[in-house]
């Protein structure tokens, strides 16, 4: 392909070349990288001083935790699917699996908001848990 005696590169040689430069500005400026998925799901969700109804389950989305007067706080935690997925309760950013206490206020602000974001970063999720007093 090359002509090594003349440093000259015969019209394959040029060909190959051509279509080199071409695949590597068509992946600089046209390739996408890894955008994560669309798993915005939790695997577990967890109220560590009471019992959610239903029980949790990565498709119901909405539950309750009953106690028998209002708490001042409760605490929980949640588990996210992908562990690429982000994680905010109430607000606040979390790891995956890390125990957060989230202070109450007074009915009918009673409820605690798990927001996963897949890491795609566009997908969202909101599993909420109600604070019932009985």
């Amino acid at each position: 392909m090359t002509d090594l005696t003349r440093g000259r590169c015969s019209q394959s040689c040029r060909g190959i070349f051509i279509i080199f430069v071409l695949l590597v500005l068509l992946c600089a400026f046209g390739c996408k990288t890894s955008q994560g998925n669309s798993d915005a799901s939790l695997s577990n969700l967890t109220v560590l001083d009471g019992t959610l109804s239903p029980a949790f389950s990565p498709g119901i989305l909405t539950y309750d935790v009953n106690f028998p007067s209002f708490p001042r706080s409760v605490r929980v935690s949640a588990v996210t699917n992908d562990g690429e997925a982000t994680l905010t309760i109430n607000g606040t950013p979390v790891y995956s699996g890390q125990e957060l206490q989230v202070n109450m206020s007074t009915p009918p602000n009673n409820v605690v908001r798990f927001v996963v974001t897949a890491s795609d970063g566009e997908t969202t999720r909101t599993y909420v848990v109600s604070v019932i007093v009985e």
